[in-house]
């Protein structure tokens, strides 16, 4: 099963008509920004695909912490329609990298287009497509992010729990250590977001 993200509202843009009149009005409008991925396109379109919020990209990088070059990737076959989105995307020039987010353990990948900006911080995200057996609704992956995010805390706030434990019983050893240059233990937990992978 395949999911393709094109937003309902931007959907005439795939109309080449719709999309040189929306290219006029923007540039008429000056909107220079808006302008810089259609002006990529030969038929001056803009990409139509989903924006990622932190919150999506924070869920898709939990469960698919895997991310490679879509050339790259070999976890399983890319089925044929998103294939033609890539393609597509290509051929706009809309993205300065097309990745694979994927997981070994449950191989439902996700196909993310990341834009041209002069700052690799601020490059907008868009989710082009996801395949896998079931896709399973945004709201269960989420909670499945969330559980897997709970656990990791636990594991590392547990881990700390036991490190200050072991301080609190010793405190002269650990001031001792301290003065002698040794490092205070820290607690290590965060979540990536998708295009520092670049």
């Amino acid at each position: 099963m395949t999911e393709i993200f094109v937003e309902p509202e931007l959907q005439e843009l795939e109309n080449a008509e719709q999309a040189q009149e929306w290219f006029e009005v923007a540039t008429e409008l000056g909107l220079d920004k808006q302008l810089k991925t259609a002006d990529k396109s030969e038929e001056k379109k803009a990409p139509p695909y989903m924006y990622i919020d932190p919150k999506t990209s924070h869920i898709i990088r939990t469960l698919c912490p895997r991310v490679v070059d879509y050339k790259k990737y070999s976890a399983s076959t890319i089925p044929l329609d998103v294939l033609k989105e890539i393609q597509k995307a290509e051929k706009n020039g809309w993205y300065a990298a097309i990745q694979i987010c994927y997981d070994d353990k449950s191989p439902d990948p996700f196909v993310i287009g990341i834009g041209h900006s002069e700052e690799a911080w601020n490059r907008p995200l868009h989710l082009i497509a996801r395949w896998g057996g079931e896709l399973i609704p945004f709201e269960l992956l989420e909670q499945k992010a969330i559980d897997r995010m709970r656990k990791k805390a636990t594991e590392a706030l547990n881990e700390m729990k036991m490190r200050v434990e072991m301080a609190l019983k010793n405190v002269d050893s650990f001031t001792g250590n301290l003065l002698e240059g040794d490092a205070v233990p820290k607690i290590e937990f965060s979540c990536e977001k998708i295009n520092t992978w670049l």
